[in-house]
């Protein structure tokens, strides 16, 4: 459908089933789209870290990190009431996550919380959400890039790929990946979800991170790690470095560097 179409007063009513849904998209594009350019570039040439909710972050890291620019994501906010730090961005794609806790993440202030567009009703009215367009991609297409995160977010099987992409669109080209461990004893077994219980062990800072009957997707380590590597050759073509800071993990894609060693510098 073209644009100009849309301005036939004539055709739009006869085709108004088609051309309300698709001027309404158009509307909330626009919207979205004039809010996430505000943040491009903001941080151009600066440093920042992604932290990860692995069970290698500790609370001493984040008390380490209140000085620097942070993006973090998920239930990051357990760990609010152990410490003063808060992020200075918060990132969350997981659909089970935000069906199950998008009150919470409502709740959350003092940062702006990236949340992906598909779950704009339930942040409606909230300032401090800036929705940003999530692209899915099929198996021979993926993975992708964006470097344009006001066109494309691409998912990548775990939401630090998105943050790597909203941090290279909002400038920083020195990015220092910590708690991504990247390790799960759980794995992708042919089904996408798992219904959490008691039993199942701990991948993450805190054992209370999920709740018994609590949905969650299943890590798939092949197609994140595909992801990562796509980062690391977007960066590194476009005069970026992703450094992995996480205390051992699994996560081999960057060079390793220590937290000790960032901050020291």
């Amino acid at each position: 459908m073209m644009l100009d179409q849309c301005l036939n007063p004539l055709y739009v009513y006869r085709n108004r089933e088609r051309v309300l849904p698709f001027l309404k998209k158009r509307s909330t594009n626009f919207i979205r789209n004039r809010h996430l350019k505000q943040f491009k570039n903001r941080h151009l040439g600066e440093r920042c870290f992604i932290i990860g909710n692995g069970p290698s972050l500790t609370i001493e890291d984040l008390s380490r990190l209140r000085s620097e620019t942070t993006f973090a994501a998920n239930k990051i906010y357990l760990a609010f009431a152990e410490t003063d730090w808060r992020p200075s961005y918060y990132v969350v794609e997981d659909d089970h996550m935000i069906r199950q806790h998008h009150n919470a993440i409502r709740e959350l202030r003092g940062f702006v919380k990236f949340v992906s567009d598909d779950w704009g009703s339930c942040f409606r009215g909230d300032q401090d959400v800036a929705m940003y367009p999530r692209t899915l991609l099929d198996l021979n297409r993926f993975p992708r890039f964006s470097g344009n995160a006001s066109r494309h977010v691409f998912c990548g099987y775990m939401v630090t790929y998105i943050s790597l992409q909203l941090a290279y669109f909002m400038g920083f080209r020195q990015v220092y990946l910590l708690g991504v461990d990247f390790d799960y004893t759980l794995s992708h077994n042919g089904a996408d979800t798992i219904v959490h219980n008691p039993q199942h062990p701990s991948d993450h800072f805190t054992s209370q991170y999920f709740r018994p009957g609590e949905k969650r997707y299943a890590p798939q380590l092949n197609r994140a790690l595909r992801a990562m590597l796509c980062a690391k050759n977007f960066y590194d073509a476009n005069e970026g470095k992703i450094w992995n800071a996480t205390r051992g993990g699994k996560l081999d894609v960057f060079d390793r560097i220590t937290l000790e060693e960032v901050l020291e510098a």
